[in-house]
């Protein structure tokens, strides 16, 4: 999890950089609830959708206790890390990839972010996963 919170090119990738520093209340931008950010941040992070015991209390973090859409990010990963079980593989195995990733220049123009985010969503608790999608962004930011 220190990486989560350290590396700014990891967060950027993992899509955690757009809520990761907020420190103000949530309040939805066009189109966004409170839920679909939670489950944005499911599929960003775990590859699926948050079951309804999660949903439940991610949502009544914000609506009743207000809590802020950085430490809801936080909250989530923290509860992969307790369970460590597949959403936390999931997770861990992207965050490999993302640092793979950080010594390819071109990946990091705005559409190399596109690549790489797209790529992470191949990345599951499969250890093989990891080993095709550092082979795939070899391949596509060597060119």
């Amino acid at each position: 999890a220190e990486i989560i919170a350290t590396s700014e090119p990891v967060r950027e990738v993992l899509g955690l950089h757009s809520y990761q520093n907020w420190d103000e209340a949530w309040t939805p931008t066009a189109g966004e609830t409170q839920r679909t950010f939670v489950q944005a941040v499911y599929r960003n992070l775990f590859n699926r959708e948050p079951e309804a015991a999660q949903m439940d209390l991610f949502l009544d973090l914000i609506l009743t206790q207000s809590v802020t859409p950085g430490r809801i990010g936080g909250e989530i990963i923290r509860d992969a890390m307790q369970e460590n079980a597949v959403d936390w593989i999931t997770l861990w195995n992207k965050i490999q990839v993302a640092e793979h990733a950080i010594p390819l220049t071109p990946a990091w123009s705005p559409d190399g972010l596109i690549i790489i985010r797209q790529i992470l969503t191949e990345v599951t608790d499969d250890q093989a996963t990891v080993h095709s999608a550092k082979i795939k962004m070899d391949r596509v930011f060597s060119q």
